[in-house]
């Protein structure tokens, strides 16, 4: 069968990063800032959003790296998650992948499936650090385990190559599955494939056809091309 394609290069979903035009500055006495300003971890992070998205007030990613940074260091783990992309990207200051990497396995370790997802990444594809792709699994995992499509799909993948872990096809189409259940188009499609080869399951052409569709159904191209091969045949 064809060559599965590993997924996540990018981290985590981009921002909608800049502002159609200038809003004016946020109150002194505005109610968010006056929440973290006294501390609230929660509050922080909204305004790191605000800047990053530039709702209500200009895009800043300096400011929001600043914010981001209050609520982190309190433990927050979805600012842990947003400030290591920040400093993965170099966006709003320097770009450091050992900083990202440290945030990331913050998050990760208060049980942040997204951490855990970028986690995989870095280590699969030595983002700063040596390829470990035992790493890689064990973070894929406990991201999978937390219904993470895409770490399901790429725990699927480890388990087809055998990177990380002893090749086993049946559990590579069982996690391929449980993302393609959840409608991730790549997953649709090379459970198609795993379908037409007999590879970790039964050989069935007509599932094939069917995960193929859904794949076709969100614009991949290359199942609407296969499911033209298979017509033809």
């Amino acid at each position: 069968m064809k060559r599965l394609i590993m997924a996540g290069v990018l981290l985590v979903a981009g921002h909608a990063y800049g502002a159609l035009s200038t809003p004016p500055p946020p109150s002194p006495q505005d109610p968010l800032r006056l929440q973290a300003e006294g501390g609230d971890a929660r509050a922080s992070y909204l305004m790191g959003r605000r800047y990053l998205d530039a709702t209500g007030v200009d895009y800043d990613p300096e400011r929001a790296r600043r914010w981001l940074q209050r609520a982190a260091r309190a433990g927050y783990a979805p600012a842990q998650v947003d400030l290591g992309q920040l400093f993965m990207e170099g966006t709003g200051g320097l770009r450091d992948p050992a900083q990202a990497r440290d945030w990331f396995r913050r998050a990760a370790l208060q049980g942040h499936p997204q951490a855990q997802f970028n986690l995989g990444n870095i280590y699969r594809q030595g983002l700063g650090v040596a390829v470990d792709d035992g790493e890689a699994v064990r973070w894929y995992r406990a991201a999978a385990r937390q219904g993470h499509p895409q770490a399901q799909y790429n725990l699927g993948l480890m388990y087809f190559f055998g990177r990380g872990v002893p090749m086993d096809l049946s559990r590579a189409a069982h996690w391929i599955a449980e993302a393609a259940e959840q409608g991730l188009a790549v997953a649709q499609y090379q459970l198609a494939n795993l379908y037409l080869a007999g590879d970790g399951v039964a050989r069935d052409p007509e599932a094939a056809r069917r995960w193929l569709q859904r794949a076709a159904a969100q614009g991949m191209a290359r199942a609407r091309v296969k499911l033209e091969a298979l017509a033809g045949h």
